[in-house]
Order: structure tokens, then C-alpha cells, then sequence
């Protein structure tokens, strides 16, 4: 016997927050172990983390007004006529999505995108 309708929205709500909840640690870890990476002997190690840390701030800025929002990753994912793995994927870091991804995304919540460039 399959899943009833409510069953099949608590399951996916349900992953939606054990994800959430996955990826919040992760990065609670990530900015705890990087924490003084200024002093990190390793010149390749500093420079891959400086290449990486505005994407998973991007991320973390998502993911944080997606909460704020009271959005699941589902809700986001209709509303750009996308899947809800898609969303997920963003998330976890396992793509690098385009700028107009990222903006149509940011204006679906109420925000808007602006891109600083420093020296």
C-alpha cells in the first residue's frame, strides 16, 4: 500500500529539516575548524578556502532567509519551476549555480542580489 497524501507531505517535510539540519552542522563545523585559518602554515589550504568561502556564504545566506521565510526546499523549488533536489543540491554545496539561478531564487523570497567585487 502506498503513501497516503499527508504521509507523503510529512515524509518530505521531514527530510526537508533532517537536510536543513545536516547541512547547518556542517557548516558550524566548517567555520569552527577554519576558524583561525589565517594562521594555516599551508599556503594551498588558505587559498582553497578563500575560493570557497564566498560560495558557501552565498549558500548560508539562502538557506538562512529560506528558514526565516518559513520556506521548505519544495516550496522554493515550485515557485522556480524547479525540483526540490535541485534546491537541495544548491545547498549542499554540490553545484555551482549561475548568477541568474541565484537571483531568481533571492527575488522569490523578497530579496534582492547585489555583488560586491573588492581588492
Amino acid at each position: 500500500m502506498g503513501l497516503t497524501i499527508i504521509e507523503k507531505i510529512i515524509k518530505s517535510a521531514i527530510d526537508d529539516v533532517r537536510i536543513t539540519i545536516f547541512l547547518l552542522v556542517l557548516m558550524i563545523i566548517a567555520i569552527y575548524f577554519f576558524n583561525g585559518l589565517e594562521n594555516v602554515a599551508n599556503p594551498e589550504v588558505k587559498k582553497e578556502f578563500d575560493r570557497l568561502a564566498p560560495r558557501y556564504a552565498v549558500i548560508s545566506k539562502l538557506i538562512d532567509i529560506r528558514l526565516k521565510k518559513g520556506m521548505t526546499q519544495k516550496d522554493v523549488a515550485e515557485k522556480m519551476g524547479t525540483k526540490q533536489s535541485a534546491i537541495a543540491r544548491l545547498e549542499s554545496g554540490n553545484v555551482n549555480p549561475s548568477l541568474d539561478f541565484i537571483h531568481k531564487l533571492a527575488e522569490i523570497m523578497g530579496y534582492r542580489m547585489s555583488i560586491t567585487l573588492s581588492k
